[in-house]
């Protein structure tokens, strides 16, 4: 007995989509293509969290027309970018020695960079620390080193 393929295949249903969900999925899709284009590619170098656990770090390289460093932090829910770096001119093979570092008070962020601090951010204020105050701590801290150098 010989079976008649067309009783046994399924019929064929089209399921109507409506037009607006098509023009939503391709805003979305032209939208998350328009960010991946503008968002420089960066790669993480440091997370360092806070003594405390309640603030967490990520200093960041960016590269786009030029590399720099960035540096986002998080205190809540969501990520922040409280520094932007000048362009860097050195190669971007080596390494600056770019490290995040906290106060022994748990309440400023430092960046080191090319063994000096460079930048600093105090939580307790919710402002970046002058640059004076940046001079006077690499000064003590070259003072400490000579004389730890000197001793025997």
């Amino acid at each position: 007995m010989k079976h008649d393929s067309r009783h046994m295949m399924l019929p064929c249903r089209v399921i109507p989509v409506p037009r607006w969900m098509v023009f939503l999925v391709a805003a979305i899709a032209l939208g998350w293509l328009g960010l991946k284009i503008m968002i420089p590619p960066r790669w993480e170098i440091q997370r360092l969290d806070s003594p405390d656990g309640k603030v967490s770090a990520r200093l960041m390289r960016n590269r786009y027309a030029q590399e720099s460093l960035s540096i986002m932090v998080k205190e809540g829910p969501l990520w922040r970018t409280i520094f932007y770096s000048p362009p860097l001119t050195n190669d971007y093979r080596t390494d600056p020695g770019e490290r995040l570092y906290w106060s022994p008070e748990g309440n400023i962020l430092f960046l080191r960079l090319e063994g000096k601090t460079r930048w600093g951010y105090d939580f307790a204020l919710d402002h970046p620390v002058s640059p004076e105050s940046l001079k006077k701590l690499n000064a003590s801290t070259q003072t400490a080193q000579d004389s730890s150098a000197e001793t025997p």
